[in-house]
């Protein structure tokens, strides 16, 4: 890999030819508005005046009903703040705010979070989906209310298939004191939670109090929470009789699957199997029975190419829950007090409401790999954004293996958002490798659906990019759809999907592990269509030592192969850059931080052609 001294050669065409109509279509799904869901404003959304909307349906399509976000019991009403890693007080009600997908429990082996890793965590799940579905310990949101005569907890989790799956303590400080109170919880863990002097537990058929009473702990039976499968939602109500909280607690979330045998929780062995969990690993042998803490405000991933459970994993490993102890202030719920830490600026980790029904739970072995309604993705917001006036909008898709943090804390989001006063997007798109078609492909617009309904988007100034399989999909969704986009940059895409060294068809792309193949691959080549880009500047990098994406086929995409049949952008007289890099491997360009300033001009103010 070279990180320097590569050479850089750059050919530039600037004609215009003839005219292919765009035949990308994907299936709009009819669904219900969920009251408590924004739709997309039409403003912040494409149109032409004949009022023929380009793209597909859903990128207009209204928001859908989401159960996981509606406030069934009438004690809630805030609605939620979608932004993960994110607490806010809002007329006596306390929310916070999690990731998805982010229960993997203790880093057992020690190697941490890295770049193309979905995890840091090592802990698997039992091997009975039917009841645990890869993910039934993922805490979505927590949220308190308060009443003169009680107090009301609930929990939303990410996948909820059996009532009782999971088991989850809320472990509270009252004094901010950790000399005093008891360490080890009266169902434990695995793991001590020092200073604890009441505990609230549930596991969907039930739940309990606990009071520390100086040498031991105090149980008290819960009425039966209010558990909702198909909300995912338990509901926890404590009379003030048993627990009675006021001022300052310091509160600790931990989530874990519940034993029906013990009634404690289930602990990792080293393989799962049907009823316990696996994982346990030369670093951490005798992992706790803890997935997910809540209360995470500073996880990496809002500034690097590094999961969302990152420090998670080690304090887990640690045994120290407690790292996360957060003080909720109930004399601020009492008083109805509004306040929130959801930034107006920078990196935000959001969650949407897909219309797509593929089940729950999650397998990072498979494609789609995360299956679940809520849906995550990375949004960059600059600091000069104010919502009076349109942003321009970026789609930056990520690589193959590569999730949506993949472009956090890097000069892309510098160069193309915060340099250009533009809104930058990066969707999960169900998994490492989509392809960004059918599922994946949805994705990306149901995403870009979500951002229109929170933010003032200009219709006419958005662009596309991406890296690698990124990169492709610069090529498929800019050739599917010209008039959505104002110009273009890939970079090391390939023009199809897999390996394409002409004349021989793409390879196929490596999907949910499986590897790909040439069957129906051709179907993919982005160079069979590449007529419909007339009015779409492209800029498109591509390495000469390219191990992954070898320079023949960008170079054909570009520069055509006429011995060949092979049109590219010259032979078509299109507008576009192909910038060569001598000597450069396939992440020597994304090893420079995505340092692209060259492209940050190419970019510049584009506006959108809507007649290609």
């Amino acid at each position: 890999m070279s990180k320097g001294g590569s050479t850089m050669r750059m050919i530039s065409w600037m004609r215009i030819a003839g005219l292919v109509v765009a035949v990308g279509l994907l299936l709009s799904l009819a669904s219900n508005h969920a009251p408590e869901q924004a739709s997309a404003s039409a403003a912040s959304l494409p149109s032409v005046s004949s009022g023929a909307r380009p793209g597909p349906d859903v990128l207009y399509a209204p928001a859908p009903a989401a159960p996981q976000l509606e406030n069934r019991n009438p004690r809630f009403n805030a609605s939620p703040l979608l932004v993960s890693g994110t607490e806010a007080y809002v007329n006596g009600e306390y929310l916070y705010q999690d990731y998805l997908y982010d229960d993997y429990g203790s880093n057992t082996n020690g190697s941490g979070g890295t770049p193309l890793s979905p995890r840091a965590g090592d802990i698997n799940y039992p091997t009975n989906n039917a009841r645990y579905g890869g993910n039934a310990a993922d805490l979505v949101e927590f949220r308190i209310d308060v009443a003169p005569d009680s107090v009301a907890y609930r929990l939303t989790l990410n996948t909820l298939l059996e009532a009782d799956s999971t088991i989850v303590a809320i472990a509270f400080d009252t004094d901010r004191n950790q000399a005093t109170g008891g360490s080890i919880l009266s169902r434990d863990p695995g793991a001590p939670f020092p200073g604890t002097d009441e505990i609230i537990f549930t596991w969907g058929t039930g739940a309990e109090h606990a009071r520390w009473n100086g040498t031991g702990w105090t149980t008290t039976p819960l009425a039966t929470p209010n558990t909702d499968l198909e909300a995912n939602q338990i509901t926890v109500i404590v009379p003030r009789s048993v627990s009675d909280p006021a001022g300052s607690w310091r509160s600790t979330i931990a989530t874990g699957l519940y034993d029906p045998i013990t009634g404690g929780w289930l602990l990792p062995q080293q393989n799962a199997d049907t009823d316990t969990p696996g994982g346990a690993g030369g670093v951490d042998p005798n992992p706790v029975g803890i997935f997910n803490l809540g209360f995470r405000f500073n996880e990496p991933v809002r500034s690097s190419d590094t999961p969302p459970d990152t420090n998670q994993s080690t304090a887990i490993r640690n045994k120290q829950p407690t790292q996360y102890a957060h003080d909720i202030d109930f004399t601020a719920l009492a008083a109805g007090t509004n306040s929130s830490t959801v930034p107006s600026s920078g990196v935000q980790i959001r969650i949407f409401p897909s219309r797509l029904q593929l089940g729950e739970g999650q397998d990072i072995n498979a494609y789609p790999a995360y299956r679940g309604q809520l849906q995550p993705y990375s949004l960059y917001v600059p600091t000069g954004y104010d919502p009076g006036t349109p942003a321009g909008f970026v789609l930056a898709l990520h690589s193959l293996d590569e999730h949506y943090w993949q472009y956090n804390g890097t000069m892309l989001h510098q160069q193309f958002g915060e340099q250009r006063g533009a809104i930058v997007a990066t969707s999960l798109s169900r998994g490492s490798d989509g392809w960004y078609r059918d599922y994946a492909e949805y994705d990306v617009f149901e995403m870009w659906n979500d951002v229109a309904a929170h933010f003032n988007l200009d219709g006419e100034r958005t662009v596309l990019t991406g890296y690698s399989m990124g990169g492709y999909a610069t090529y498929r969704l800019g050739t599917f759809y010209p008039d959505l986009f104002g110009k273009a940059f890939s970079v090391v895409g390939p023009p199809g999907e897999g390996i394409w060294v002409p004349p021989a068809p793409p390879t196929g792309g490596t999907r949910g592990g499986q590897t790909g193949d040439s069957n129906g691959a051709a179907e993919t080549l982005t160079n069979n269509w590449l007529e419909n880009t007339r009015n779409l500047p492209y800029m498109n990098l591509a390495g000469t030592q390219d191990e992954l994406v070898p320079y023949a086929g960008p170079e054909a995409q570009n520069l055509g192969r006429p011995d060949l049949g092979i049109d590219g952008f010259d032979q078509l007289g299109y507008r576009f850059h192909f910038l060569t890099f001598n000597v450069s491997d396939h992440l020597a360009l994304a090893a420079l931080g995505y340092n692209f300033p060259m492209a940050r001009g190419f970019l510049g103010d584009a506006f959108v052609d809507r007649n290609p």
